[in-house]
């Protein structure tokens, strides 16, 4: 039993590893959204309605 679990457990947590690093890839994105690109996006809209009011 413990020699199947030894030659096993190598190919199990080769088949879980990659899809834990899609999982924080895109963790890592949707912070990286939510931290700079969505705040960025509404300063810039925020500039330009000041300037079509100019």
């Amino acid at each position: 039993m413990s020699k199947c679990l030894v030659l096993v457990l190598p190919f199990l947590l080769a088949a879980a590893l990659p899809a834990s690093a899609a999982v924080k890839a895109s963790d890592v994105i949707e912070r990286a959204i939510d931290g700079f690109v969505r705040p960025a996006y509404a300063s810039l809209d925020e500039h330009a309605v000041g300037l079509t009011k100019a």
